[in-house]
């Protein structure tokens, strides 16, 4: 099977919002051999590794691992410093709940807040009064990473009940692509940004040590691209495909055959 690649829609955003706020990503493009004329193709596909390169070059230039996209600056070794508290914590639901306590106090970091259900519990992205393009750049980049990370607290799935971003639904391509990103079919224009996750989930017991905390970090983000927190077979990915289509994203039999690169 051919290993996952994101859209370069994804990284086309995120080039534009710098722009916009005067930061020049081209060092970055070329880190990544992201070339502009790739970029431009919106259903263009990126490797893990490119993404990566990219993304780690994009945190020299700016000096903050939100890009400059958050309320203020987020210095290098906030990550490192917000995770070595999670570690040791019982369980998924401890840890986020301590992830939020420390959110509190590191200033530029969207507001995080977290409701625990009976069966589900939603982690939302406090949105700002006016959605802008920013905004989106910002929420797919924290939902996928804080899924990506819980996941791999816990050593297993994550699975998710839903996900609601606050935006119009993209083109179909790229919608099935957000699909695919969290493994469920995803709800556009919801009034918020959310995940929501099985209780299950979160009684499940943190596995990793600081040590592994380090190598995990090291390989950043290169392992929060690259691996999957969800089931993978073929038979999965096909369901997951015809679920979309019942929110109204179809796929063709091509689309189907490549759904999971």
């Amino acid at each position: 099977m051919s290993a996952p690649t994101i859209p370069s829609d994804f990284v086309s955003r995120a080039v534009s919002v710098a722009a916009a706020d005067g930061i020049d990503l081209t060092p970055a493009l070329g880190a990544g051999r992201i070339s502009r004329a790739v970029l431009a193709q919106p259903h263009a596909r990126l490797t893990p590794e490119q993404v990566s390169l990219f993304t780690r070059a994009v945190w020299q230039i700016t000096g903050d691992e939100l890009f400059g996209l958050g309320a203020g600056p987020v210095p290098r070794g906030s990550f490192r410093i917000m995770t070595l508290t999670l570690i040791h914590c019982p369980d998924l639901a401890h840890a986020l709940t301590r992830m939020i306590e420390v959110n509190r106090v590191l200033q530029g970091l969207p507001t995080l807040s977290l409701t625990i259900g009976e069966t589900s519990t939603h982690l939302d992205v406090d949105l700002p009064d006016e959605v802008t393009e920013k905004t989106r750049v910002t929420v797919d980049f924290l939902l996928m990473l804080l899924h990506r990370f819980a996941a791999w607290l816990v050593g297993g799935r994550v699975p998710l009940v839903s996900v609601s971003l606050p935006y119009a639904e993209p083109d179909p391509i790229l919608a099935r692509s957000y699909d695919a990103i969290f493994g469920i079919p995803v709800t556009f224009d919801a009034g918020r940004a959310a995940l929501e996750m099985d209780n299950s989930a979160m009684r499940s017991p943190i596995i990793r040590t600081e040590e592994s905390l380090e190598e995990y970090l090291r390989d950043s983000p290169n392992l929060m691209l690259s691996e999957r927190d969800y089931e993978s077979t073929v038979s999965s990915q096909v369901r997951r495909i015809f679920e979309s289509g019942i929110q109204g994203r179809t796929a063709t039999t091509d689309e189907i055959a490549t759904c999971s690169r």
